[in-house]
C-alpha cells in the first residue's frame, strides 16, 4: 500500500484588543455576541477591553498609557472604537487619535447606540413593538440615537416607561437578541459594514 503523508491544517487565530470610548462600547465589545461574531473571521478578543472613560481621553499620549495595559497579552491588532463627538467628519477624529501602535480606529457616525436602532429584531423585542423599524439609524438630522430610543420607548409604553442609562440599555438590548450580524442586515448602517470589512482583511 502506497504511503500517503499526513496532512495537517492549522487555523491561525489572531488576537485583537480594543480601547473604547466608554461603558456602552465596553459592554458591547466584551459581550459573547461580539466574541461569537469575530470568531467567524478567525479572531479572538483580548479582555478586558480598555475603557477610556470619554472620547476626550483618546489623545495620543493617553492612548500610549492605555496600550501598556494590553502589551502583556501580545495582541496582533489593536483598535479604537469611538464616535464623532462634535467633529465635522471621520477623518478629523482619526487624525486626532492616531497612534503608531493602533491598527485602525472605528468611528461610528453618530454614537454606538445607533447600532441598537439598526438591530430591528432586538429593538422590537425590547420596546416591545412588532412594527418598530428605523430606516435611518445613523441619520445626522434630528435627535441623537439614545434620545431617539428613549422617545420610542416612551411611545411604546404610552409614557409609562423610559430609559435613562446607556449602559443599562446596552445590557437590555443584548438580552433582547442584539447581534452584530443582525445590525449588518440593516441597509443603512455603514459603520458596522466598515468594521466587517476591516475584520475580513486581517
Amino acid at each position: 500500500m502506497a504511503y500517503e503523508p499526513i496532512k495537517w491544517w492549522f487555523t491561525v487565530v489572531k488576537k485583537i484588543a480594543f480601547i473604547v470610548e466608554g461603558g456602552t462600547e465596553k459592554i458591547l465589545i466584551e459581550s459573547q455576541q461580539f466574541k461569537n461574531w469575530i470568531q467567524t473571521f478567525g479572531l479572538e478578543l483580548i479582555v478586558p477591553v480598555v475603557d477610556a472613560s470619554g472620547g476626550g481621553n483618546l489623545l495620543p499620549h493617553r492612548i500610549g498609557d492605555m496600550l501598556g495595559t494590553l502589551a502583556n497579552n501580545s495582541p496582533d491588532h489593536i483598535f479604537i472604537l469611538t464616535d464623532l463627538e462634535r467633529e465635522p467628519n471621520i477623518a478629523t477624529v482619526k487624525s486626532a487619535i492616531e497612534h503608531p501602535d493602533v491598527k485602525d480606529s472605528f468611528i461610528t457616525i453618530l454614537a454606538t447606540e445607533s447600532w441598537f436602532l439598526a438591530c430591528t429584531d432586538a429593538l422590537r423585542s425590547w420596546l416591545p413593538s412588532e412594527e418598530a423599524y428605523v430606516d435611518d439609524p445613523e441619520s445626522f438630522t434630528g435627535d441623537k440615537p439614545f434620545e431617539r430610543i428613549r422617545v420610542l420607548k416612551l411611545k411604546a409604553s404610552e409614557g409609562k416607561r423610559g430609559v435613562s442609562n446607556k449602559k443599562i440599555l446596552a445590557r437590555q438590548m443584548l438580552l433582547h437578541g442584539f447581534t452584530f450580524e443582525k445590525v449588518l442586515e440593516h441597509p443603512n448602517c455603514s459603520s458596522m459594514k466598515y468594521i466587517e470589512r476591516i475584520f475580513k482583511s486581517l
